[in-house]
C-alpha cells in the first residue's frame, strides 16, 4: 500500500475539504464584517442627508424670513412717505413722522446687511460640488 491506496486519497481529500472549509468560513465572517460596514455607512449617508435637509430647510426659512422683514419694512416707508407727503401738503409739521420713517429705514437697511452677511455665510460654508 502506497500513496495510490484508496485510503490515502481519502485522507488527501478531506484534508482538502477542511481546509476549504476554513477558508470559506474566513470568507464568510470577513463578508459578514464586510456588510456591516455598509450598512453602517449607509446609515451614516442616511443620517447626513437628514441633517443636510433640516440644515437647508432653516436656511430657506431664515432667508424667507429675512426677506419678508425688508418687504415688509420697504411698505411701511413708502406708506410713511405717502403720509409725509400728504402732511406737507397741506402746511402739517411732520417732523416726529419723518423720524419714524428714519428709523424703519435704519431698520431696513440694517435687514439688508444681515441678509448679505447669511448670504456671505452660506457662501462661504458651503462646499463646491
Amino acid at each position: 500500500m502506497g500513496k495510490h491506496d484508496i485510503g490515502y486519497f481519502e485522507v488527501e481529500l478531506m484534508n482538502k475539504l477542511e481546509k476549504t472549509v476554513i477558508l470559506l468560513e474566513k470568507i464568510y465572517e470577513e463578508n459578514k464584517k464586510m456588510s456591516q460596514a455598509v450598512d453602517n455607512l449607509t446609515q451614516m449617508v442616511a443620517d447626513l442627508t437628514e441633517a443636510v435637509t433640516a440644515e437647508t430647510t432653516v436656511v430657506t426659512s431664515a432667508v424667507t424670513l429675512i426677506n419678508g422683514f425688508a418687504t415688509t419694512l420697504t411698505d411701511i416707508k413708502a406708506q410713511l412717505d405717502a403720509a409725509i407727503a400728504a402732511l406737507q401738503a397741506n402746511q402739517v409739521d411732520t417732523t416726529a413722522i419723518e423720524a419714524i420713517a428714519a428709523n424703519v429705514l435704519a431698520e431696513h437697511d440694517a435687514v439688508e446687511a444681515s441678509t448679505a452677511e447669511l448670504a456671505a455665510a452660506v457662501a462661504a460654508n458651503t462646499p463646491a460640488a
